[in-house]
């Protein structure tokens, strides 16, 4: 049977006219922006299609405008349900794209995870294949302002909370982190900032504070730095990270900047080339004495120059006698800060 399509379109549309035709067509289009009716159907091929242009580097925004459906489509397809038992799924996400599906049994305290993903920076548990609860854990912790926070209460308030649980707070904030203050972003648009604890945790399963908290002794802490060098320049392949430390070091010593740890150490890594390039000086806030109002010294600063001190061991009597000279003469000028 041979459809006369221009007869048709003039029952339908009361014109014939091209022009006319994709005007109509534009306005229907318009009034359905969200792909709004029945949701498109994805054969196993269509969605083993889709799975490999996400691997690729295509968003799932952008998966949805070339399939012509909602992002929320994609994702059920995406997800397979979770086992039974695992009552929560979460997905972990970098930027547009779903890195790791979280399947979460609650009452046997037991993940499970699928990974989307090659690439260890933008897994959920970077390097760890069978994560444990206390990996979950501590995955969670660090998506969650610290406990020992001085305004913890005020913050969990405005969550709505009164017990301070990891779950329940990424539950609230959906594990994006609160900007307290911010600076010009020294980063481009196709860059990801990497802490040395980040990095740590995904070539070697573990975190990189938890390493140097095992070197207890004076002598032993400053092997955490030539660790920490022997580690990044192997992994990384750059040169430069001992002169680099140095250098920052230098300024927290010369600034009075006392928040320096593996979390606000980093680099930066340009998601198209894959490489690494070491990363401005960041994260000074607590520099220049700024929390002396709440967290005055006390004397124990001295004693630490003293030959029992641990300063003293490290240091030697020479820099230790004129370290206590500038700490006393300051003690004595602004009494406040001290108790």
């Amino acid at each position: 049977m041979n459809t006369d399509y221009r007869k048709l379109c003039l029952e339908l549309f009361g014109t014939d006219d091209v022009e006319e035709l994709k005007r109509i067509a534009g306005v229907i289009k318009k009034r359905n922006s969200r792909n709004a009716g029945r949701k498109k159907k994805f054969s196993p091929e269509e969605v083993e299609e889709i799975r490999s242009l996400l691997k690729s580097g295509m968003t799932i925004r952008e998966a949805a405008e070339k399939y012509h459906t909602s992002r929320q489509v994609i994702g059920k397809y995406l997800n397979t349900a979770p086992r039974e038992r695992y009552t929560l799924q979460m997905t972990y996400m970098y930027r547009q794209h779903p890195c790791t599906i979280i399947d979460v049994d609650l009452y046997h305290r037991k993940v499970r995870i699928q990974n989307r993903t090659g690439d260890l920076l933008h897994r959920a548990f970077r390097g760890i294949e069978n994560p444990t609860w206390e990996d979950f854990e501590l995955f969670l912790k660090d998506r969650c302002f610290p406990e020992t926070r001085e305004d913890v209460r005020e913050l969990l308030q405005g969550l709505g909370l009164t017990d301070y649980d990891p779950l329940q707070i990424v539950e609230k904030t959906r594990g994006k982190d609160s900007t307290g203050c911010s600076s010009r972003s020294f980063q481009a648009e196709n860059e990801m900032l990497v802490s040395f604890e980040k990095l740590h945790r995904a070539y070697l399963g573990q975190g990189l504070a938890a390493v140097l908290g095992k070197l207890r002794s004076a002598k032993e802490r400053i092997r955490c730095i030539r660790y920490t060098v022997d580690f990044l320049e192997r992994t990384l392949k750059i040169s430069g990270i001992g002169s680099y430390l140095t250098l920052l070091l230098e300024l927290d010593a010369f600034f009075l900047n006392e928040d320096r740890h593996t979390n606000n150490l980093a680099v930066i890594r340009n998601e198209n080339t894959m490489q690494f390039r070491l990363c401005p000086v960041f994260d000074n806030g607590l520099a220049l004495l700024a929390d002396l109002p709440d967290y005055p010294l006390d004397a124990d600063v001295i004693k630490q120059t003293e030959p029992e001190g641990e300063l003293y061991k490290l240091y030697g009597e020479a820099v230790c006698r004129r370290a206590r000279e500038v700490l006393l003469f300051q003690m004595r000028r602004y009494r406040i800060y001290f108790q």
